[in-house]
């Protein structure tokens, strides 16, 4: 019987597909996805694994229903470690992530970093956002 019920309980949970959370693409499966359905942006987290306002963020801000749900319906949700040696392909170009954050000029961490789906138009926003400021900033973005 207790192995009955620890059955359902795996079950339901493998089927919440990650409910409540941002849902965090590559890279590369954002454009992709952009280009297949410019319906949505691409929001790209820049990141380091030393930043405490990043991980402060991760904690709370990304955790946020809010914020959880403005961005799984309006963005395609990146996390770019900014020290990342990991090479992609961006317009073209073949960079590091590293090379890609000084692309974007990316002045700090945490930076979000906001791209319409043609990857042209784009806002950056370096700093800790709370829940609030980081809703205000994504109705912002137009």
């Amino acid at each position: 019987m207790i192995l009955f019920l620890v059955a359902v309980q795996l079950t339901a949970f493998a089927g919440r597909d990650n409910e409540g959370e941002i849902k965090w693409v590559s890279f590369e499966e954002a454009i992709e996805m952009a280009e297949q359905d410019p319906s949505k942006n691409i929001m790209i987290d820049f990141y380091t694994s030393w930043c405490g306002y990043c991980k402060k963020m991760d904690k709370t801000t990304f955790k946020d229903k809010d914020v959880v749900n403005a961005v799984n319906a309006s963005f395609y949700a990146v996390k770019v470690n900014a020290e990342s040696k990991d090479r992609i392909t961006y317009k073209g170009e073949n960079l590091t992530y590293a090379d890609l954050a000084r692309k974007f000029r990316v002045p700090g961490y945490p930076t979000i970093l906001l791209l319409k789906s043609d990857l042209d138009k784009k806002a950056v926003e370096p700093g800790y956002k709370s829940a609030k400021q980081f809703t205000r900033m994504l109705e912002d973005f137009d």
